[in-house]
């Protein structure tokens, strides 16, 4: 009885043991939990102070925004390709300049982009366009998916200091 128990353990801990478990470090996606913020775009000038942001959500959401409508959809890798599934977007009143940077970014995003990720840079590029993005630093904690934290909850600050 003792030697049947045994070797029953000894199979549920092999079996445990084996393949990519859900959420495994080697099964995770790396941009997953990130955000990033552009440094430069070539093959497309953006409209004067504008950056895109696009954060990627461990949901396996997207949420981008370029100029002045929030963008979301989901993502997932495939390889180096960036795949975005349907692009929903809010419909704000932008100028005509700012709605056409809005449209040209889900186009891009759903146009499966190659992606190249270094420590903290992130590089996307389809044909002669290339968008360079850096890893921001979040001070917030969004409750909406919105990349930029303008409808977002502040994250607890520190009890203050007796002095």
């Amino acid at each position: 009885m003792i030697r049947l128990l045994s070797v029953c353990l000894i199979l549920v801990l092999a079996a445990c043991g084996t393949g990519d478990a859900v959420g495994s470090p080697q099964s995770e996606n790396p941009l997953a939990g990130r955000s990033f913020e552009s440094t430069g775009v070539t093959g497309r000038q953006l409209v004067e102070g504008t950056v895109i942001r696009l954060r990627f959500a461990r949901d396996g959401q997207l949420a981008a925004r370029a100029a002045c409508n929030h963008l979301s959809g989901d993502f997932s890798l495939d390889g180096e390709t960036l795949v975005v599934g349907e692009i929903t977007q809010t419909n704000m009143g932008c100028d005509p300049s700012r709605h056409a940077q809005d449209e040209w970014l889900a186009g891009f995003l759903r146009s499966r982009p190659t992606w190249r990720l270094g420590d903290t840079d992130l590089v996307l590029r389809q044909g002669d366009v290339e968008i360079r993005l850096t890893e921001r630093a979040e001070r917030r904690q969004s409750t909406d998916g919105d990349p930029d934290g303008t409808r977002s909850t502040r994250l607890p600050s520190p009890p203050a200091s007796a002095d």
